[in-house]
């Protein structure tokens, strides 16, 4: 049975996540402070698959105990919304990015496989084309504590080297909505087992019968995570496999792409220019590698190197370990900069292009 730990379960997402979850006959545990109450999640007390534990994302020893033994994470304990974190703006920036940054952290030294973080549509902010339609690689503009934070961590997430076990995705949510009914088949003779800090009374069962938030309702917005499964009989058409172990680094001659060869078959080319980054090797293992090649070389006179990290973090953080300033000598690298990460190559064929890069860049050729 697969394990997921919903941190902030006991919100107003949390508390149906959770019920679609179990239903899915996954073991459940749930991480929160009850700072809003536990109503939300009281009947699931029955529940044999589910485990809950009172604690914050700010204390280490609470996020170690909710994290251990857990295949999944996803991610949902905030302070949400521009006017609460205005009003605790200390409180917001501990929870929101510090406290988010300790359950990756911890999560992947605990070997968790994925973690789904609940980001917002706020990071888009003020758009600099309101009419248009946005989509993950528009720009990011912050106008807000609350988007600030949530942004933080998405390029804390993206930071991540592409080796890690604990495998981010960052989810958007627009505004929530709608009626949810908060407690059902409660009765004096099938009372649920509740911890501390959850406080029950036919006067709460009967007050709180119905709560409201002010856009997308909260059980369309989590049906839009739904798992597929394949079919018990399902196969593939065809199976192939390719040992690419003694396949050399391959150059695109003009005039399209796909006019590969083998570099061994084309002499020395001269080149004018090296790019170490962008789409396929911009991360900081790449950058790491790319310097630990090129330490105590220099460019070649005639070629000019540019590196473009994949994120604003990737290259500050370049910036403190001083890989952007890798190649000693009179031609230093220019440093690009792309807030956004593009597509992933195979890990192997990656290391190659880097080690091909790196070489022609202090020959020349």
């Amino acid at each position: 049975m697969k394990k997921v730990l919903v941190t902030g379960g006991a919100g107003y997402i949390g508390s149906v996540l959770v019920r679609l979850l179990l239903k899915e006959e996954y073991f459940v545990r749930v991480l929160d402070n009850l700072s809003f109450g536990g109503e939300s999640i009281v009947e699931l007390f029955n529940y044999e698959n589910f485990e809950f534990i009172k604690g914050d994302v700010r204390n280490n020893e609470d996020v170690i105990k909710a994290v251990n033994g857990m295949d999944y994470i996803v991610h949902l304990a905030a302070i949400v919304g521009d006017p609460a974190c205005a009003k605790e703006p200390e409180l917001a920036r501990e929870i929101n990015l510090e406290g988010s940054k300790r359950v990756y952290n911890i999560a992947e030294k605990s070997g968790v496989k994925k973690l789904l973080f609940a980001s917002t549509c706020s990071n888009y902010g003020k758009m600099s084309e309101p009419d248009n339609f946005v989509d993950e690689r528009s720009e990011l503009s912050p106008v807000s504590l609350y988007a600030e934070t949530k942004v933080a961590f998405e390029e804390f997430l993206l930071s991540q080297s592409r080796t890690n076990t604990c495998k981010p995705t960052c989810a958007r949510f627009s505004t929530v909505y709608g009626y949810y009914k908060i407690i059902n088949n409660i009765s004096d003779s099938n009372p649920p087992s509740v911890p501390d800090g959850i406080k029950l009374t036919r006067k709460n069962v009967q007050s709180i019968e119905l709560s409201w938030r002010p856009s997308t309702d909260a059980e369309t917005k989590v049906d839009a995570y739904k798992i597929y499964r394949s079919d018990p009989d399902a196969h593939y058409a065809a199976l192939r496999e390719y040992d690419v172990s003694n396949i050399f680094p391959q150059v695109s001659l003009p005039h399209i792409p796909s006019n590969a060869k083998d570099v061994r078959t084309r002499g020395k080319i001269e080149i004018d220019q090296v790019i170490i980054g962008s789409c396929t090797n911009g991360h900081l293992d790449d950058l790491r590698m790319a310097a630990k090649i090129l330490r105590g070389k220099k460019v070649a006179p005639s070629v000019r190197m540019i590196v473009i990290p994949a994120t604003p973090t990737i290259y500050r953080q370049a910036l403190k370990e001083k890989l952007a300033g890798m190649v000693p000598g009179d031609r230093d690298p220019v440093v690009g900069n792309r807030s956004w990460v593009g597509s992933v190559r195979q890990w192997s064929l990656r290391w190659q292009y880097k080690s091909s890069c790196c070489t022609p860049c202090t020959a020349g050729w």
